[in-house]
């Protein structure tokens, strides 16, 4: 939005405004926030039984500047969902060690990807709430209890139909109590 564009994941001229225009930064992220609460809330009225929040840049911003800028926006957001009663689910895509910033304050489960360790990860949060997303880690993840296995963005059109239900299969046919 701020480049006009978004098919550099770098986002070149984003990063220096981040640290040279902050106010003007904070107010854009306001308005997105505000109407991000707006739509979140019809989507309540509309009869939705939970609430994700896909952060899908939180990996490209420097956490410094993610914790002050973009942090309490999202918690805003999240807050105003849970207020309704809804649960939500927030997905902090590339976090990694910014994991210790997430808590049950933020949402009721934390979604997590491949670029997150799961170590880190059961430092900072209960393993109630862990959503795992990548398929290496079922071995893992057989140990645990309710895990939550999810594609992320969803299959690409040139995924083999076959893969995709083998990992349907697996996951289903898997036994998760040993």
């Amino acid at each position: 939005m701020y480049q006009g564009f978004s098919q550099k994941q770098n986002f070149p001229d984003l990063l220096p405004a981040l640290y040279q225009h902050k106010k003007q930064l904070r107010k854009v992220i306001d308005e997105i926030m505000e109407m991000a609460i707006h739509y979140a809330v019809e989507q309540v009225q509309a009869g939705i039984q939970a609430f994700e929040l896909f952060d899908t840049h939180v990996g490209v911003v420097p956490l410094e500047v993610y914790k002050e800028l973009f942090l309490p926006a999202v918690q805003k957001v999240t807050n105003a969902v849970r207020s309704t009663g809804v649960p939500v689910i927030y997905f902090p895509m590339g976090i990694g060690s910014g994991i210790s910033l997430m808590n049950h304050d933020i949402a009721d489960c934390i979604s997590i990807d491949w670029q997150t360790s799961l170590f880190d990860v059961r430092k900072y949060t209960d393993k109630e709430t862990i959503h795992l997303e990548f398929q290496p880690y079922l071995e893992f993840g057989r140990k645990e209890h309710k895990w939550i296995i999810n594609l992320g963005h969803g299959m690409l059109p040139e995924i083999p139909m076959e893969n995709a239900q083998y990992l349907v299969e697996l996951i289903k046919n898997s036994d998760w109590q040993r």
